[in-house]
């Protein structure tokens, strides 16, 4: 799917999903990434080093939650529903903001970002 195209269906199905996806954990949105990207369960559990079925499992939680299929599984082909498509789009971005947010706190904590007002009292001028 283009990048034009998907904006404005990614909008309506994002505002609704990403409520839901927020209750997901980290860790199911990874995993789901790594099913998105391995598109094959057995060689993404591989790599996130857990079973097969337990991946199987959190994908269809997922799916569970948003009511709607992320993955087709015809003829023994696993590939992303148009659904899925937006919706790991969405995982992919919520996830880099959450890092970005982590980040972004610490650097606020170490005092490289943030705001200094200083003020002068007139009178202490001489």
């Amino acid at each position: 799917m283009s990048e034009p195209l998907m904006r404005p269906m990614c909008k309506s199905l994002l505002s609704h999903s990403v409520l839901r996806m927020m209750s997901t954990s980290q860790r199911q949105l990874r995993a789901l990434l790594m099913v998105a990207d391995e598109l094959h369960v057995g060689r993404a559990a591989e790599r996130l080093g857990v079973t097969q079925p337990s991946l199987s499992r959190q994908v269809a939680a997922i799916e569970k939650d948003l009511g709607m299929p992320l993955f087709s599984r015809a003829r023994r082909r696993f590939v992303l529903t148009p659904a899925g498509e937006i919706v790991v789009a969405g995982a992919r971005e919520l996830l880099h903001r959450g890092d970005e947010v982590i980040r972004d706190a610490k650097r606020a904590h170490a005092g490289e970002v943030g705001s200094l007002r200083l003020g002068f009292v007139q009178s202490a001028r001489s």
